[in-house]
């Protein structure tokens, strides 16, 4: 065989275990956070959607609120979208706005006291995700 062509093989087979090596890792990658709920921290503030009308996830809300033992001292339903905001026992303001996306989806974002803070949100997004689903 000529070395063109043994080169031309090895080329030819590598590419190939560079295609199934990658495409395997996306599969076991999508399998793994497929249930896994995913959040975007921008700016101070976390954003997740959900599936459920916005009446739902501000009932959700407002109980998680109350495991919470946080005071609601606003609750704006309007529509198309809904605020809830409290104060927690450490006097940490949390505010949820939840937009509607479709008739079964909102968006929800949290935003704790003025500058955000990462583990607060998400663990109120996750609260609020749990309650939904019972």
């Amino acid at each position: 065989m000529k070395p063109t062509r043994i080169l031309a093989a090895l080329g030819t087979s590598a590419f190939l275990g560079l295609v199934v090596t990658t495409q395997s890792g996306c599969l076991i990658a999508a399998a793994a956070g497929a249930g896994a709920a995913t959040y975007a921290y921008v700016d101070g503030e976390m954003t997740g959607n959900m599936s459920a009308p916005v009446e739902k996830v501000a009932a959700a809300t407002k109980a998680v609120f109350a495991d919470m033992r946080a005071t609601v001292y606003e609750d704006q339903p309007n529509g198309p979208e809904a605020k809830v905001y409290a104060r927690t026992p450490s006097d940490r303001r949390v505010e949820v706005l939840i937009k509607r996306l479709t008739d079964n989806a909102s968006k929800v974002s949290v935003r704790v006291d003025n500058f955000g803070n990462d583990t607060v949100s998400r663990d109120v997004l996750g609260r609020i995700e749990q309650k939904l689903k019972g």
